[in-house]
């Protein structure tokens, strides 16, 4: 709007010069008036008339310029706020995928983890009834043995159950 308005006080003050030396050329021939006055009128009308028309042609593309270089800015502000908004979005997108992986790979040590302590856990349970068992076997005769291997066998079972049910829980 500054710029218009700037632009039209230049092109009023050019205007008015123009119109200026063209009263100093009308007075001159306003002069020789009775030799040309008819004509000197009709050419003057049409130069005003031309001066006009240039002139509103002139204001007519500076505000068809103004319009476009808004439009251009207008293009580029929000080109710039589309990239700014899609490079925010990554960053968002990857900040997830990055928490989202974290978590699968903790969530995977702690399953690993877990199935060491059961296997562990199994070992040692075995490792504890076969010494049982062959301790057992070092103390006691045939009958007592078949007894021992009975009950070792049925803590045994147990055992695994026991070991089942902890692996589900």
């Amino acid at each position: 709007e500054k710029l218009r308005r700037s632009d039209k006080r230049v092109l009023q003050n050019r205007l008015q010069q123009s119109f200026d030396s063209f009263d100093d050329v009308k007075q001159s021939l306003h002069r020789d008036q009775q030799a040309r006055g008819l004509e000197s009128k009709q050419l003057l009308d049409e130069l005003h008339r031309h001066q006009r028309m240039r002139s509103y042609e002139f204001e007519a593309q500076m505000g068809k310029e103004t319009v476009m270089n808004v439009e251009a800015l207008g293009a580029r502000c929000s080109l710039d706020l589309m990239r700014k908004q899609r490079d925010e979005e990554g960053v968002r997108a990857l900040r997830f995928e990055v928490r989202a992986r974290r978590r699968l790979l903790a969530l995977q040590d702690e399953i690993q983890t877990r199935e060491w302590l059961m296997d562990d856990e199994q070992e040692n349970l075995r490792t504890s009834a076969l010494n049982e068992q062959l301790s057992y076997q070092n103390q006691c005769g045939d009958e007592f043995l078949r007894r021992s291997k009975v009950e070792m066998e049925m803590q045994f079972e147990e055992l695994e159950a026991q070991l089942r049910r902890a692996r589900t829980a």
